[in-house]
């Protein structure tokens, strides 16, 4: 009784959101309406993020006179790349097939993937994904 009005309450959704799960999208429409959009954003995204993360650097440096020398920012960034190295390898790598384009974008973006990770997992689960 339970599944039957669970199974009818997913019909009337889907039948609402003016998504037809029996017609998929062609994967030239899907590359052509969204993927090639979803680069394009997420590529600017980050080249935004890129710019205001050096943002407060520049300002110490130009304004202030603040500047690390070029021994100092070697070896703060071998710190950083010797304990980021294979989290920046196996990361993308692991995560990319369970996100997706969007996801991917968004989860690197801002961060916070042991939330998105699950809640991406639950709505393929919920949709009976592929």
């Amino acid at each position: 009784m339970k599944g039957e009005a669970m199974e009818a309450e997913i019909k009337e959704s889907k039948s609402n959101s003016g998504i037809d799960m029996d017609n998929p999208v062609s994967e030239e429409d899907y590359k052509a309406d969204f993927h090639k959009p979803c680069i394009r954003v997420g590529t600017v995204a980050f080249l935004c993020a890129l710019v205001l993360s050096y943002l407060p650097a520049m300002v110490l440096s130009l304004k202030y006179g603040i500047m690390p020398t070029g021994g100092q920012i070697i070896t703060i960034m071998t710190v950083i790349v010797s304990a980021s190295i294979a989290w920046w390898i196996v990361e993308p790598i692991s995560y990319f097939p369970v996100l997706g384009t969007a996801g991917a974008y968004m989860a690197f973006l801002v961060g916070g993937m042991n939330v998105r990770i699950p809640c991406a997992i639950a709505t393929q689960t919920a949709i009976k994904s592929r």
